[in-house]
């Protein structure tokens, strides 16, 4: 039979050195965490972060990568190797280099790539294309002779004295993002990202119809202000004001604001919070006492 010794170990503080509170003399600003985040506070840190709510799951299948893994585990960085499957005559190319820590935001996962030292962030939102190019292949077909492919200038001649005004653009190589296309828009040279994500707007405008009614002679388009006077002695501060043509990108929509001379692109995108705070509140119960916002330290 083995016999088994536990020594335990009594650590005492000293009590003789007074404990110092290291966030006392820094105040955290007014943080405001945007769409996919809710502020968090963090042991050891003396102000809250934004914290990502956005869970990204991952449903490869790494069976394929475990038996590569597999067979070169003695040449793996965890096992001290290069990383590399190694012959004599090989110099590893990522021998020198250190890969940071990369952190990746919701939507992307972390990513190794054949080839690359590094890994990258990968996006996993995958986009549709739900487009009917019917129309458009049969356009094409009308007009391949002048199309770019086949040697043309990408315009339909119709005489000689009419002028190819992209014919000294050279346009670049535009990779897209998750969430838009390369799409070609009539009138330009070069292609543009458009955006895939179809935004509903579900909101029930029938008090604001009732609203514009009533005030629809004071209302911009019927050549009136655009705000309610009271009286003679009430002056309109957008008066002056000149309002731009506001393009929203996907995620938001166009929105006045009351008080506001000019509309803004508010966001459409609810992010949901589903986290338990059963735990953080028995937590904050308990040491309530020490909280900032009660006059304590914020710490034990």
């Amino acid at each position: 039979m083995r016999a088994f010794v536990i020594a335990a170990v009594v650590v005492v503080a000293s009590a003789s050195a007074p404990i110092t509170d290291p966030c006392k003399k820094i105040e955290c600003g007014a943080l405001t965490c945007p769409g996919g985040s809710k502020l968090a506070e963090v042991p050891g840190h003396c102000c809250p972060y934004c914290d990502s709510t956005v869970v990204i799951p991952d449903t490869k299948d790494y069976t394929k990568d475990a038996k590569e893994a597999f067979k070169s585990y003695k040449t793996a960085k965890y096992a001290g190797g290069t990383g590399f499957v190694q012959t004599p005559d090989i110099t590893d190319p990522c021998g020198k280099i250190e890969c940071g820590n990369l952190v990746c935001p919701g939507g992307s996962k972390l990513a190794e790539t054949p080839g690359h030292c590094c890994p990258y962030c990968d996006s996993t939102v995958v986009i549709p294309d739900t487009k009917d190019y019917t129309k458009d292949a049969k356009d094409a077909f009308k007009s391949y002779k002048t199309a770019k492919y086949a040697g043309g200038t990408g315009l339909l001649q119709k005489s000689p004295s009419i002028t190819d005004p992209c014919g000294k653009i050279e346009c670049g190589n535009l990779v897209c993002p998750g969430g838009s296309k390369l799409a070609e828009t009539p009138g330009h040279c070069c292609p543009y990202c458009d955006s895939t994500v179809v935004i509903p707007d579900t909101k029930d405008y029938t008090k604001d119809a009732k609203e514009a009614f009533k005030s629809y002679k004071t209302a911009k388009y019927a050549g009136g202000t655009g705000l309610l006077q009271k009286s003679p002695s009430i002056t309109d501060p957008c008066g002056k004001i000149e309002c731009g043509n506001l393009v929203c990108p996907g995620g938001s929509k166009l929105a006045e604001m009351p008080g506001h001379c000019c509309p803004y692109c508010d966001s459409t995108v609810v992010i949901p919070d589903t986290k338990n705070y059963a735990a953080d509140a028995k937590k904050a119960f308990m040491d309530y006492k020490t909280a900032k916002y009660a006059g304590g330290s914020g710490s034990q």
